[in-house]
Formats: structure tokens, sequence, C-alpha cells
């Protein structure tokens, strides 16, 4: 509270007495003032006894379900990321999400993505498919509505049908390590938008390096900014389109910064915006 005194404190996994393997990491906090929420990234390596909590078994919000509710799969020496939702003034776990891409190729697929946006990709929810390492940057972005957005590295990251740059699918072509950025619906349990920001390469020769490093992400109701650098060393073709006029679409250098902002589809506006101590509907 105010004062310093310990308010709640909460586990992000199911203390047994077989803890504590997988090893688990908070990785970032973030204040979702609109819906007065604690958001936590977290991260667990490793799946062989305990991991993080699942998003369609939540005791205080049953009817909860996450866009990738758990762990699936048999690889074990992984790193897999984690978004949960916590009620600021209780401690209570509201919505929570896997953030755990695609491994290259798989076993396991369930059926195509309810989603439209999404129908292109299986449904992560469904069969029991290998996931692969994900690694998201020390960094949470709420939107004024509650939607929160990510930036990490993933093998095949799922992107939704309007992205900047998809991935491939499947049936196209070979993934290759790929900085993405992503925003989740309030509860966690849909994708607003996803996309890749990384050079170009050819889905028969996946084995190309990453050079675009994705540091932060700025949320709007209808756009996302993101920024991170090129490393011209790696590549230097160009990643970005419609640079402004004192910019080039080309790195200049290694380490060159990057600041893009893509449009989204519009979220609906939150039904209660604070300021100046006056309630506004």
């Amino acid at each position: 509270d105010p004062d310093g005194t310990l308010r709640w404190w909460n586990r992000l996994y199911e203390e047994t007495t077989s803890n504590s393997s997988p090893d688990q990491y908070v990785d970032a906090l973030a204040i979702d003032h609109t819906n007065g929420r604690l958001i936590v990234l977290a991260r667990a390596h490793g799946n062989n006894v305990v991991n993080l909590w699942s998003g369609n078994n939540i005791a205080a919000n049953p009817d909860a379900r996450g866009f990738q509710n758990r762990f699936t799969g048999n690889s074990g020496n992984i790193h897999i990321s984690w978004l949960g939702a916590f009620d600021l003034s209780s401690g209570n776990l509201l919505n929570a999400t896997y953030i755990a891409e695609y491994p290259n190729s798989t076993r396991g697929l369930g059926n195509p993505h309810p989603d439209p946006k999404l129908s292109h990709w299986p449904n992560p929810n469904g069969g029991w498919p290998n996931v692969n390492t994900t690694r998201c940057r020390n960094q949470i972005s709420v939107g004024i509505d509650g939607s929160v957005g990510v930036v990490c590295t993933g093998r095949r990251p799922i992107t939704t049908s309007d992205a900047y740059q998809p991935m491939y699918t499947f049936e196209q072509g070979e993934s290759k390590w790929s900085d993405f950025a992503r925003v989740y619906t309030p509860d966690l349990a849909s994708v607003r938008y996803s996309t890749l920001l990384t050079n170009p390469w050819d889905g028969s020769d996946p084995n190309g390096p990453n050079a675009v490093s994705l540091q932060g992400m700025l949320v709007e109701l209808d756009a996302i900014t993101v920024a991170g650098f090129q490393d011209r060393g790696k590549s230097s073709d160009s990643v970005l389109t419609n640079a402004s006029a004192w910019l080039s679409d080309l790195p200049a250098a290694d380490n060159t910064g990057i600041l893009a902002r893509f449009l989204t589809e519009a979220a609906p506006p939150p039904s209660r915006l604070f300021h100046d101590g006056f309630e506004r509907r």
C-alpha cells in the first residue's frame, strides 16, 4: 500500500511437494489503471513438473479462457513466456495466457483457429503441438482500454492476417527466429494484432540471422508504435517502407535505430476514464 505495508502476494504456479522444477521468473510488471489490474510477464524454463497457471482453470474467474491456455508438446529444455492479469486490490488471478510460439515444424496441431484474423493458423488450444523457446523483452505496454502489448522473439510466431510482415505458415515455407510485436485483448483471450519486424528471408532457406531487435512498444486504441534497432552486419535489407522524408529505409550502420508505427483494428474505447477525480462515461 502507499505506506509500504504488504498488501498481497501470489505465486504464478501451483505449490506442490515436488516444487520447484521447472524454474519460474518474473520478467516485467505493469499496472492497468483502467481495469484495476497488475499485468505480469513471466517465464518458465522446462515443463517436467509444475508450470505456470493455465488460462482456463482460474478459481476467481471460472469462465476465463486464454489465447494459449497451457503448455503443450514434449520439449522440456526451453524458455516459454506467460502473461497474467491480477486484481490490483485482492491479488486474485483473473486472466492468463502463455506466449509459446511454434517451432519450425511440429506435430499434433489442432483445427484452424476460429478467429477470422487467425484462421490461417491452427488453434494453439487444440491438439498437443510442440512449442519452442519464446522470450520477451522486460517491458509491457498497457493500452487505455486494457489491451496488453509485448515484443518478443520466437521461431514461428503466430501473426494476424493484417500483419505488416506475416510469418510463413507451415504450408508456406520454413520459419526463422524473428522478433515480433503482439497486442492481446484485455482478457488475454484473443490477439488484436501480431506482426513480425525482421529482415526478409526466403522460406526455402530459414537459416539467415535475425537482424532486428525490438526493445519496446506503445499500445494505442488503433495503432502500435515499436522501437528497436537493426544490425547492418547481419542484414542490410530494408525492413521498413514509407519512411519519413528525412529518413532512409536502409540501415546506415550497425545498431541503427528503428521506430515504426503500425495501424491496427480499433479497439473499443473503455467504458470509464478517470481524470482529475471525475468519472466520465
